[in-house]
């Protein structure tokens, strides 16, 4: 309960964070905010898990209400809400929490693997359970090239970035060398433990010297004591670097849906040529919404 007020402190990019969050709270306290309010449900699209959780948590809120009002087996099957209550109970006391602090890459390392010792641990309470099995394949700020960016993150410990550091420093200076094909493409994930991690040491391994070709910046801050990067040009560099990164999916995910779906109609590729220069005569031609409204803010500041 004291996590979701917490999270109801913070900036929101989008209102349907807002929302998700603030059922979430009414799910764990059963007493609403001052100018708590219920809203219409909007679209659901197979890219955005949001909305299915967001549904969800409606759904088994107002299950009393639903069964009273529409009668037995009018919305759920038999034994169907037993199942959707497993489904938000897993979201709330495991997802949700880790999902709204997913936008800062830095912390991202850290994220997932919190992430998987909480669902280590819930596996002891719903036994059934198989999202460790789901998560591992979507491991990949805990691959070789990508958990250094824990050197940048607040709530990992001097102690703890010494540690990765120490066994980077053991470790032969290779290059992208855990990718499918010739170097390039998908990156292996680690192999995970039966049980919680201890520690972001344990991925650290050749290729995690690829992360500085990746991001373009020195290693050389990594010679001194972990307790003087914040005072090193290198380190400052190279942070502010990871700063700007984006790690949110959910436009890419609603972009991968869109053009499977339209490639899905497409059988013949004379087909999908001709929907591809559709899309984009539709986009030279329309005006583009975010210049307009950079230009009218430019606008009114020359006031």
């Amino acid at each position: 309960m004291k996590q979701t007020q917490d999270l109801l402190q913070q900036p929101f990019v989008r209102f349907d964070y807002r929302e998700l969050v603030e059922l979430s709270h009414l799910y764990v306290s059963e007493k609403p905010s001052q100018g708590f309010c219920f809203y219409r449900p909007g679209a659901c699209h197979k890219a955005r898990w949001m909305a299915k959780i967001i549904y969800a948590i409606k759904m088994v809120l107002f299950a009393d209400k639903i069964k009273n009002e529409l009668g037995k087996g009018s919305v759920f099957a038999a034994g169907q809400l037993a199942k959707i209550q497993r489904f938000v109970h897993f979201c709330i006391f495991v997802y949700i929490p880790w999902w709204m602090a997913c936008p800062l890459a830095s912390a991202a390392p850290r994220n997932d693997m919190l992430l998987w010792n909480s669902c280590q641990q819930y596996v002891k309470v719903d036994s059934v359970c198989a999202a460790t099995k789901v998560l591992s394949r979507h491991l990949w700020y805990l691959t070789e090239e990508l958990v250094p960016l824990s050197l940048f993150d607040d709530g990992v410990t001097e102690h703890e970035n010494q540690q990765i550091t120490g066994k980077l420093k053991l470790q032969p200076r290779e290059y992208f060398t855990k990718r499918y094909g010739n170097g390039f493409g998908r990156p292996n994930y680690p192999d995970m433990p039966d049980g919680e991690i201890e520690s972001l040491t344990m991925f650290v391994r050749p290729s995690s010297w690829s992360f500085h070709k990746i991001i373009g910046s020195s290693y050389q801050f990594l010679i001194k004591p972990a307790c003087s990067w914040k005072t090193d040009l290198g380190y400052i560099e190279a942070s502010e670097k990871v700063r700007v990164l984006l790690v949110v999916n959910d436009s890419a995910d609603r972009g991968v849906k869109l053009c499977h779906d339209i490639r899905e109609r497409a059988k013949k590729e004379e087909r999908f040529q001709n929907i591809l220069q559709t899309v984009q005569n539709d986009r030279s031609t329309r005006q583009n919404l975010r210049k307009k409204h950079q230009a009218s803010k430019e606008w009114f500041l020359t006031l």
